[in-house]
């Protein structure tokens, strides 16, 4: 890896993987977010909370089940997440996003969700299912005007020991695998 290419190195990855404060979070205020890469392939949806110069991430991924089938991933994280309860499997071909919008409304019943945010160029399928859920639903542009603005803001929560996420071998997998361009 290209040390200058990394979102973060390994030992800020692994600082911020630890156990969530679930206590301190309950019943607060969070943005929900929604990486839709794909419908074919892995769904990372989440909550990240602000908590004074803190942000927590209360994350799970959606793995379609056709996907598995069309590449290998590393069977020991698979296996390591799995155990940790870090993915669901949902069958067919594409994602539905009901199972989506079930997991936030399964989310808002302990957190006050503000809104949910998906990037532009992938919502289309989430929109209507969120709006006949009645769920808050937004979407932002992404490339580099969006990405420049973000920058910062990562590049000092990880390198300030400010951003934690639930110590799970996905989303450890997922942030080592950002490529910073």
């Amino acid at each position: 890896q290209d040390p200058t290419r990394l979102v973060a190195t390994h030992e800020q990855i692994r600082a911020a993987s630890i156990p969530l404060p679930y206590d301190l979070l309950r019943g607060k205020e969070c943005i929900g977010g929604v990486d839709y890469a794909d419908i074919r392939d892995f769904i990372g949806v989440g909550l990240l909370f602000k908590i004074e110069d803190k942000r927590y991430w209360v994350h799970h991924t959606f793995i379609v089940e056709a996907s598995l089938k069309l590449k290998t991933y590393n069977p020991a994280l698979m296996e390591q997440a799995k155990a940790k309860g870090g993915y669901t499997v949902v069958p067919g071909e594409t994602m539905n996003p009901l199972y989506i919008t079930e997991w936030f409304k399964r989310m808002a019943k302990t957190y006050r969700i503000k809104t949910i945010i998906a990037d532009r160029f992938r919502s289309g399928p989430l929109r209507e299912a969120f709006m006949n859920e009645g769920l808050p639903f937004e979407d932002v542009p992404v490339g580099p005007p969006t990405h420049n603005k973000l920058a910062p803001t990562i590049d000092d929560m990880f390198a300030g020991h400010k951003f934690f996420f639930e110590d799970e071998p996905m989303m450890r997998w997922f942030i080592a695998n950002v490529k910073v361009v």
